[in-house]
């Protein structure tokens, strides 16, 4: 399982830096990216990653409606994201 690519989707920083460290600490060798926004996460290529951690209380377009948009155009992204409520 090493050498996984995980997304981190979450506008607050102390947020993104503890799952940083869980994940961190896993001893996975995970490859973490980390964006504040979904708008930011949609630009990005969905097939690069094995994980999506997404929260769904973001500005602009908000992480429950960027999943929606991505369950309706882009499958692989939706199969991969765990809504995170914060």
């Amino acid at each position: 399982m090493h050498g996984l690519s995980v997304l981190i989707v979450d506008d607050n920083v102390g947020d993104r830096k503890m799952l940083r460290r869980i994940l961190g600490a896993s001893d996975l060798g995970l490859n973490i990216v980390e964006v504040e926004t979904a708008d930011a996460a949609l630009e990005l290529d969905d097939s690069a990653f094995d994980a999506v951690f997404l929260d769904y209380h973001l500005p602009m377009t908000e992480g429950l409606r960027a999943l929606s948009a991505c369950r309706a155009t882009r499958g692989a992204f939706a199969r991969r994201a765990s809504d995170l409520g914060s």
